[in-house]
């Protein structure tokens, strides 16, 4: 342990610097460090960093950038969890207004106590909205222009209902706007009706 975090100190700056990662050839750099041999090499798809003892030439492989690349196949299936999860989250959210007028009432009654300028149209634009995103999450359909529709949403939530509130309090509302935040600026992954859209 001590020869590893003296390792990536001592060639933590040098690694800062150097531009040949992005070489089209093999390419390796070699740093010496007390009696051990440092060696970089890189290539165009991945990194190897490992330390040779100079004295047995043992070589520990310390960092291998292809395990972490290994994961990227597996980002569109996060990304459609994460569509699923919070998409069901705003159709049950909202599900109970839709389908009861009597719960819109009331919802629009709970916005005219937040000084709502016509609660009974922003109670039903905001819950139909929430809904049709939902699906539109799940489904991965114009998933940014959906993402973009709730973080307004849920901006407008949290500074106007849920400002000063504690944190579990407004914690729904800001995990939605965190998700929608990051699916307006990543999109929805491969695994969509319209992918990257």
């Amino acid at each position: 342990m001590y020869v590893y975090l003296s390792f990536i100190k001592a060639i933590n700056v040098p690694l800062a610097i150097n531009v040949l990662i992005v070489a089209k050839s093999s390419l390796e750099d070699v740093y010496l460090w007390k009696e051990f041999q440092i060696r970089v090499r890189y290539t165009p798809t991945f990194r190897n960093i490992f330390i040779a003892d100079i004295g047995t030439n043992m070589q520990i492989d310390v960092f291998n950038s292809t395990t972490m690349h290994k994961l990227n196949k597996f980002s569109d299936h996060a990304l459609l969890i994460i569509r699923l999860a919070f998409g069901a989250r705003l159709i049950y959210g909202t599900q109970d207004n839709i389908f009861s007028w009597d719960r819109m009432l009331e919802f629009s009654t709970f916005l005219e106590g937040h000084h709502f300028p016509f609660p009974l149209v922003s109670a039903v634009v905001s819950v139909v909205a929430q809904f049709a995103c939902g699906i539109m999450y799940i489904l991965g359909f114009y998933t940014r222009i959906a993402a973009l529709i709730m973080v307004g949403n849920f901006m407008v939530a949290l500074i106007f209902v849920h400002w000063g509130d504690a944190y579990l309090n407004l914690a729904p509302a800001l995990h939605l706007l965190v998700v929608s935040l990051f699916l307006l600026t990543y999109g929805p992954g491969k695994l969509a009706v319209t992918p990257g859209k």
